[in-house]
């Protein structure tokens, strides 16, 4: 897992929460059907307000995206230049990761974070290793459960949209 500076509590926060937060990864050894699921959750809280989006088929997650709004001020980060450097290692940590798709554009008050994973054809190993995510190697051919992330969302704060 990266590592982030200890000068600013509130900046690691809101770096760790809107970069991490989706990626708490149930991964369970379940058989998926065929009928198709899609749910958004939001939550707003230090200056981040985020959006999910949960694609599923059957039980079997195969896309998830989170989009964060993290106001600077809020957040506790003094501006862009601030932002850029916080966020700077996570950039690094997610670059190059099969199936996951990670960018940040910056404005001088905030910046718009958007992580998406791609299941079907993600390395579900490499991102639990990002996330500290629990995964077991005994249960190969694991997918992600649509019911245990939802629940795993929700107990996080998250609130279902429509």
């Amino acid at each position: 897992m990266f590592q982030m500076t200890q000068r600013r509590p509130a900046a690691q926060f809101a770096a760790f929460v809107a970069l991490l937060t989706a990626f708490v990864l149930p991964l369970t050894a379940c058989s998926g059907g065929s009928s198709g699921t899609k749910a958004t959750y939001t939550k707003s809280e230090g200056g981040i307000d985020s959006t999910m989006t949960i694609t599923a088929e059957g039980d079997d997650v195969t896309m998830q995206s989170i989009k964060s709004v993290i106001n600077y001020k809020k957040a506790g980060l003094k501006d862009e230049a601030e932002a850029k450097e916080t966020f700077s290692s996570v950039m690094e940590a997610y670059e190059g990761i099969k199936g996951l798709t990670h960018k940040v554009d910056y404005t001088a008050t905030d910046a718009t974070e958007i992580l998406t994973v791609d299941y079907k054809k993600a390395d579900l190993k490499k991102i639990a290793e990002l996330t500290g995510a629990e995964f077991d190697e005994s249960t190969k051919g694991s997918k992600v459960s649509f019911a245990e992330t939802v629940a795993t969302v929700e107990a996080s704060g998250f609130t279902k949209k429509g």
